[in-house]
């Protein structure tokens, strides 16, 4: 069975040619010309042409490969594994730079602030934030919509309907319900450097008028937002109430912690008034009249 022998000569040729490769391969990646090169490692121009055909290209294209990998296997530690009291402590030190302002990297620190916030919130949910801070417009238009179209086509607006009309799931619903969330306006005021008492303010459908930094995007809390949209469910289930008394209704104010108010009324915390014969009685015992 034949075979092929290097020698100990050509073994040192073999090893000198792989340097000579590998060193022009760097001297590609730093952005040397194939002139350059060439002229550097004693080949023809030609010859380093055919290195880039041959190999550079499908190195590159694998490096890239590699690297993004690497990023990615990162990112996904950085998520899953950042240690809470770490990042407590990453956020609190940004937050302070941020804060005063002072110092070269006081934008990319607020930056690795928000950053930092938004890995945390990735480990607890396994989510980005469904709504940022920049978001609260939306909330309010799809609430709005939502609102508009239930009224339009004569059906009663509920809870489960603004929930799904938000596109979220129940957990993170009353997450920001709670104000679990509003940390995000927080961070938007300090990061950006907004002034809420100085800002411009817009009028909601409501009549109240609230600061905004914008048009579109007001500066109010999440939970502040979705609390009205409760009550505007609990204004209309009362207004039911009033004018058809459905049971549906009483129901629903009840879920909103009302409650019904049936102890019957005394009068001198003895006398239970329970019929018009007692009622006359009662008042004639108060004013005194046999």
């Amino acid at each position: 069975m034949g075979g092929f022998f290097v020698g100990p000569e050509g073994s040192r040729e073999v090893t000198k040619a792989l340097k000579t490769y590998e060193k022009a391969y760097k001297d590609y990646k730093r952005g040397m010309s194939y002139k350059e090169i060439a002229a550097k490692h004693g080949v023809s121009y030609d010859t380093v042409k055919s290195w880039k055909r041959r190999h550079w290209n499908r190195m590159a294209e694998e490096e890239k490969a590699e690297q993004e990998r690497k990023d990615a296997e990162a990112a996904h530690y950085d998520a899953h594994h950042l240690n809470g009291e770490r990042a407590a402590e990453l956020i609190d030190a940004a937050a302070k730079k941020a804060e005063d302002g002072r110092g070269k990297n006081s934008t990319r620190d607020s930056e690795n602030m928000k950053a930092l916030r938004e890995l945390v919130e990735v480990k607890r949910s396994g989510a980005p934030p469904a709504f940022k801070a920049t978001d609260t417009g939306r909330m309010i238009q799809r609430i709005g919509e939502y609102f508009q179209s239930q009224q339009e086509n004569g059906k009663p607006c509920t809870r489960a309907g603004i929930i799904l009309a938000l596109g979220v799931n129940k957990d993170t619903y009353y997450r920001y319900l709670s104000g679990e969330m509003d940390y995000l306006m927080e961070e938007h005021l300090l990061v950006n450097r907004i002034d809420i008492e100085t800002a411009d303010r817009i009028q909601l459908p409501d009549g109240q008028e609230i600061p905004v930094d914008c048009a579109k995007n007001p500066l109010i809390p999440f939970s502040e937002i979705l609390q009205k949209a409760v009550l505007r469910l609990e204004e209309q289930a009362e207004e039911r109430l009033y004018s058809k008394a459905r049971p549906g209704d009483i129901f629903t104010l009840k879920q909103y912690g009302w409650t019904d108010e049936r102890s019957p009324g005394t009068v001198n915390n003895t006398l239970v008034i329970a019929s018009a014969e007692e009622s006359d009685r009662a008042l004639r015992m108060l004013y005194g009249d046999k």
